[in-house]
């Protein structure tokens, strides 16, 4: 009976235990603590996690921007201005609208107006049409329309300067950049600068003289301008039913260098690239003027060259005074050819113009050597 009793209390025993931890486990369970700082600390975490990221993002952007703004900065004038540049010689005009020519007067000769103006070299109507001279070939048609019609800003900002000066046009949209700079002297010297750079990167370029050269008072004088250039000591000269790409005269004909020289001449006066340790090559073509001939709409031809190179590294010219060598032989009607010059041994790549021709009052061409 006793062993029966003890096994009774032993079981009613674990029976009341297991009752009271039951009971003090369901109702007075305490609070847990842990987990609250717990979950505060990941609210922070999760707060302070977009900052920290935001942060991270930023500073990449800001960096982007930074190097973009350093690098790629747009420059551009806002309205379109000329700029007039004087010496003794000349008066030479450019419009910041593409960095071009306007004008190039001569001071010591004169038209056939009456009364008589100052010789413009540039044919104003033609090249309204057609392009200025000193606008720039590119490879790619849509950057070259873009930086020959662009507003460039131009340094030193004044309208009027006096020979010598250096002017500076720079333009880029963030993408292109052009600058080009001139260096005029007190006599028919300049020199020309041009850089084109593509993303940050140079690209081949070359400038033109488009829209027309020379004296226009002469009769047929559009037909009478020659494009020269002498390669392998040999001379070249092809008049304008000899420009352009055989077939379609209007798409520029490419004449890879190196070249001795290459220009542009009518009877009286001439432009001529003389490389030195620069493979010069030439482009030249045609395009149709129109005009009206004894009242009829007719059109003539507008001979177009320029003078650059093919490798993406900028391009450096000067225009130098001509001159002729001492044993010349006097070609009839004192026409000087290309041939007739002396080479010149000045360096970096040459953009000359000739010594302008005395003219007699019948406009025969006479130069100096000759007269």
């Amino acid at each position: 009976m006793n062993e029966m009793g003890d096994q009774i209390r032993a079981v009613v025993f674990v029976i009341v235990a297991l009752i009271i931890l039951f009971a003090w486990g369901h109702f007075y369970k305490p609070p847990i603590q842990p987990p609250q700082p717990a979950q505060t600390s990941t609210q922070e975490a999760t707060s302070q996690t977009p900052a920290n990221t935001s942060a991270t993002v930023a500073k990449p952007a800001q960096t982007t921007d930074a190097v973009a703004a350093a690098g790629l900065a747009k420059i551009e004038a806002t309205d379109e201005k000329l700029v007039a540049i004087e010496s003794p010689l000349y008066v030479v005009e450019f419009s910041n609208r593409g960095g071009v020519a306007r004008s190039w007067k001569l001071k010591k000769y004169s038209d056939d107006q009456k009364p008589p103006h100052l010789l413009d070299l540039v044919n104003t109507a033609a090249a309204q049409q057609l392009g200025w001279p000193f606008s720039l070939v590119l490879s790619d048609v849509q950057l070259e329309a873009k930086a020959n019609s662009a507003l460039y800003e131009v340094t030193p900002d004044q309208l009027n300067l006096a020979a010598p000066i250096e002017v500076t046009f720079h333009w880029s949209d963030g993408h292109l950049d052009v600058t080009k700079k001139l260096s005029f002297t007190s006599d028919y010297e300049i020199t020309v600068e041009v850089s084109v750079l593509l993303d940050g990167k140079p690209i081949p370029a070359a400038v033109t003289w488009r829209g027309g050269f020379g004296d226009r008072a002469v009769y047929k004088a559009a037909s009478l301008v020659t494009v020269y250039y002498k390669l392998n000591d040999k001379l070249n000269l092809l008049q304008y039913k000899k420009l352009g790409v055989s077939g379609n005269q209007t798409q520029p004909a490419l004449q890879n260098g190196p070249m001795e020289y290459l220009g542009i001449e009518d009877q009286f006066f001439t432009a001529a690239f003389l490389p030195d340790g620069t493979e010069l090559s030439l482009w030249h073509w045609t395009q149709d003027h129109g005009i009206v001939d004894d009242g009829n709409p007719a059109s003539e031809p507008i001979a177009e060259m320029a003078a650059g190179t093919t490798i993406a590294a900028p391009l450096r010219a000067r225009q130098l005074p001509p001159a002729a060598p001492a044993n010349a032989p006097r070609p009839k009607s004192c026409r000087h050819r290309p041939s007739h010059r002396a080479p010149s041994a000045r360096p970096a790549t040459t953009l000359r113009r000739h010594r302008p021709w005395r003219r007699s009052p019948w406009r025969l061409p006479q130069c100096g050597p000759c007269a």
